[in-house]
C-alpha cells in the first residue's frame, strides 16, 4: 500500500461498515466454537491494529505486523507489537492457543508457506482463523489496490485447511454481493485508474451506516447457518500435532 492509502486505511479500520461488520461476524464464530477461558492469541497483519482491540475479549493478543508504515504508526500510538511476516513468524513452536490471519493470506504469494508457519506456532489442539476474498468472478481494482495475488474458490480454501480439522467455513458478506459485483464491473469503473471499495462505499454517510446493519445482519445468522457464496470466505480450524 502506499502511505496515503494506509494511513486512509488507519481510520476506516474503525469506522467503515465492512471492517466493523467483519469483526462482528468473526467475533461470532469465536464466540460459539473457542473456550471460554481466556487463551493466547496471535494476529498477523494488523495494520492499524483495531483487530487486536476486539480480539483482546478472547485473551491476551500478541500482534504482528510487517509494513513499516504501520509499524511505526502502532509504535506511535504506544502499542505493543512485533515486526515480522506470516511466511516467518518470529516465534517458537506451539506457542498459541488460537492464530488469525485476517485478510492476510491473499498479500502472499507462497499461501501454503504461510499456513505451515501458522500451524507451526500454534498449540496442539489449537486453533487457526482465517478471512480471505472470495470469488475470482469478483476480481477488480480493488485487488490490484490491495495489492492480493488471489481470490479464493471454496475448493481453494478448503486446500489451506488441508491436514487440520474443519470446525467451521462459510462465504459471508453475501447479502450485499450483487451491489458489490455491481459496482466491481461497472464499465466507467473498469476504464479509469484501479480502485479500492473504499472510494465507492465511503465510510461517514448515510450509505454506510445502512450498510453496516444489512451486512452486520449477517453476524446474527452466522455460525447458526453457513452462506453457499458471498465475497469473502471465514474459516476455522483445529490443529492436530503428533507427538
Amino acid at each position: 500500500m502506499d502511505k496515503a492509502y494506509s494511513l486512509q486505511y488507519i481510520e476506516l479500520e474503525k469506522t467503515h461498515w465492512w471492517f466493523l461488520a467483519r469483526a462482528a461476524i468473526i467475533s461470532a464464530v469465536l464466540n460459539k466454537f473457542m473456550p471460554q477461558q481466556p487463551i493466547s492469541i496471535l494476529n498477523i497483519g494488523v495494520a492499524g491494529g483495531e483487530s487486536s482491540q476486539w480480539l483482546s475479549h478472547f485473551g491476551k493478543v500478541t500482534s504482528v505486523e510487517n509494513d513499516s508504515f504501520f509499524i511505526e504508526h502502532l509504535k506511535n500510538s504506544g502499542k505493543d507489537i512485533v515486526e515480522g511476516s506470516i511466511t516467518r513468524l518470529p516465534f517458537v513452536d506451539s506457542c498459541f492457543d488460537l492464530v488469525c490471519a485476517f485478510d492476510v493470506v491473499e498479500h502472499v504469494e507462497d499461501d501454503q508457506k504461510a499456513m505451515a508457519e501458522m500451524k507451526r506456532v500454534c498449540r496442539g489442539d489449537g486453533f487457526i482463523c482465517i478471512t480471505v476474498p472470495a470469488d475470482r468472478k469478483l476480481w477488480s481494482g480493488h485487488d490490484v489496490v490491495n495489492q492480493h495475488f488471489i481470490r479464493y474458490q471454496i475448493a481453494d480454501f478448503n486446500r489451506l485447511g488441508s491436514g487440520m480439522k474443519s470446525i467451521y467455513l462459510s462465504y459471508f458478506n453475501s447479502i450485499l454481493y450483487i451491489p458489490v459485483w455491481i459496482a466491481r464491473k461497472w464499465p466507467y469503473r473498469n476504464r479509469i485508474s484501479p480502485q479500492s471499495d473504499f472510494e465507492t462505499f465511503k465510510a461517514g454517510s448515510l450509505t454506510n451506516r445502512i450498510l453496516k446493519h444489512i451486512f452486520g445482519f449477517e453476524a446474527r445468522l452466522m455460525p447458526a447457518l453457513k452462506f453457499p457464496f458471498g465475497v469473502s470466505l471465514i474459516g476455522l480450524w483445529k490443529v492436530s500435532k503428533k507427538l
